[in-house]
């Protein structure tokens, strides 16, 4: 038992101490880092000029060019009242719940009654050019486009409409187009960006990193702060593995999103130092921790181990000593009543029986 809490109190000293050590190496790792904003706008051109670029994102050609950032800002499908009054919100909600589009007075929003009019059979068709026209977002945070090809109706999920009307599909809903239709190179791409990169693209930020590429801004210079956005996105798009392989020869590398532990941050990424021998700490600390929490394991269990096997030492007394009581319980009783029998008739006895009891 006290070997046992002796481990466990040592294996949680090793747990600590590993925990502690890793967070000091990370911490002077991070002071020595050495590395200036300018050189690493620096790096930044090195790798523009050296790796290839794999593809081009711009919103002029993905999109329709009255479009600006309407297709491409989440903010329109997250938030996508935020242009209008909740009261002429409410109207568009009331006109398609109970399929009335005179309810819809906003001269605005003459686009989305057009539509309710359509799906509810008052118009036989919808007009010319209705989905390559401005505006493309409906106010229920859907494009006019997804909001055909969800609608049931078969000829807007025609691949042939699909083809030729996918420049007014929002970017956040390319991703539902697949199993229909094959994106091209480009789309595929911005289909897999996430929310934050895609606002960051209309913010105007100039170098974007995701877990498979890492996006510049076209005709920007490397620098860490923000460009002044223009109605054009147009972004570069680089292989994530080829900036993580020019920065490893620096021993650096960037990760994307965090804000702790950050030797340098620009663009939303935070700037780290690579170290051999903080990896190694690392391991041979992470060795330690597991060591640690199997000892304690063994630990808790040979203390249950012994509180049980002392429980049944217990029980086991117990029993004994019920039942060595009774068994000496019994006879005494018998010798109790015999003798108590032979005080009674003592005196009816016959001298020769008496004299040896009275000896």
């Amino acid at each position: 038992m006290k070997i046992s809490v002796g481990l466990l109190l040592l294996s949680l000293g090793l747990a600590f101490g590993a925990g502690y050590i890793t967070l000091q190496v990370r911490q002077s790792e991070t002071q020595s880092f050495n590395f200036s904003a300018n050189e690493i706008n620096s790096l930044k051109r090195q790798f523009r000029e050296k790796k290839p670029v794999i593809d081009e994102l711009n919103s002029t050609a993905l999109f329709s060019p009255l479009a600006g950032f309407e297709l491409l800002d989440p903010r329109m499908v997250l938030s996508p009242t935020r242009n209008g009054t909740f009261s002429t919100t409410a109207s568009v909600f009331r006109a398609n719940k109970f399929c009335q589009p005179r309810l819809i007075t906003d001269p605005s929003l003459s686009k989305i009654r057009k539509w309710i009019a359509f799906q509810c059979q008052h118009i036989t068709q919808l007009p010319a050019h209705f989905f390559d026209q401005p505006p493309f977002m409906t106010p229920f945070g859907i494009s006019f486009a997804s909001l055909a090809f969800t609608s049931g109706n078969l000829d807007f999920t025609a691949p042939e409409w699909l083809q030729k009307n996918i420049p007014y599909f929002h970017s956040l809903e390319l991703a539902s187009l697949e199993p229909i239709l094959t994106l091209d190179p480009k789309r595929k791409i911005l289909s897999q960006l996430s929310t934050d990169i895609l606002l960051a693209m209309t913010s105007g930020q100039t170098w974007l990193g995701t877990e498979k590429y890492t996006l510049v801004r076209k005709n920007s210079e490397a620098r860490g702060d923000f460009q002044k956005p223009s109605p054009t996105v147009d972004y570069l798009v680089y292989q994530r593995t080829d900036w993580n392989q020019f920065l490893s020869r620096y021993r650096i590398e960037t990760k994307d999103g965090q804000t702790s532990g950050c030797a340098y941050q620009d663009d939303g990424q935070c700037w780290v130092k690579i170290s051999t021998t903080e990896k190694k700490i690392q391991w041979t600390m992470g060795v330690l921790f597991l060591l640690a929490i199997g000892i304690i394991i063994f630990c808790v269990i040979q203390i249950i181990r012994t509180i049980q096997t002392q429980r049944f030492e217990e029980e086991r007394k117990r029993f004994a000593l019920q039942a060595l009581t009774h068994e000496l319980r019994t006879p005494l009783s018998s010798l109790v009543i015999s003798s108590e029998q032979l005080f009674n008739q003592f005196d009816s006895l016959p001298p020769s029986l008496k004299e040896p009891f009275l000896r």
